[in-house]
């Protein structure tokens, strides 16, 4: 229960991000903005502020930033807060201002997160060692003692950080995301 409520909280988190582009790309060029919703209706909460009613709904998979003239019943090329009063370059500046300013959060949060760092797992960092030999048992048979360092397993060496292939692979990982 606790990851799904942790990756609705991202997801919302994320959205938010994705529409604020859209939203703050609108107010620079002057277009009123009706409604900034995060997730789909029905809703939970709303407040109007000024001319945009902010809200908060139920199906959390979305949200949308409603402009004033982006449907065909509002369009009015002679209001200069009309979207559709705007040039094509201010509307695709518009559009194009979500995936930009997830773009932008990445390009910020990612280094943030990589000073921080995260603690590796010990297996990465160090050449694994045999913790405890049971008296009697097969390995005690072939000599194996407590603490001996374990440097291949069926022949094949094993890798940790200091060897340069894990950085390879863990490249090639990263790029498939």
């Amino acid at each position: 229960m606790l990851t799904l409520v942790t990756f609705i909280a991202v997801l919302g988190f994320l959205i938010f991000i994705h529409e604020l582009g859209h939203y703050m790309a609108a107010k620079h060029v002057g277009v009123r903005v009706e409604t900034f919703s995060i997730g789909f209706p029905p809703t939970i909460y709303g407040k109007k502020v000024g001319d945009t009613e902010y809200k908060v709904s139920w199906i959390p998979l979305g949200g949308y930033v409603r402009l004033f003239g982006q449907n065909v019943t509002d369009e009015d090329p002679e209001d200069p807060a009309n979207y559709a009063s705007k040039s094509i370059l201010q509307r695709i500046y518009i559009l194009v201002g979500g995936p930009a300013m997830n773009l932008l959060f990445a390009l910020v949060c990612m280094p943030l997160l990589y000073m921080i760092g995260i603690q590796s797992p010990a297996y990465l960092d160090e050449i694994p060692k045999l913790r405890d030999v049971v008296q009697g048992g097969i390995a005690e048979k072939i000599g194996l003692q407590a603490n001996d360092q374990i440097l291949a397993v069926n022949r094949s060496e094993v890798i940790t950080s200091d060897h340069p292939e894990v950085l390879k692979t863990l490249l090639r990982f990263s790029l498939l995301l």
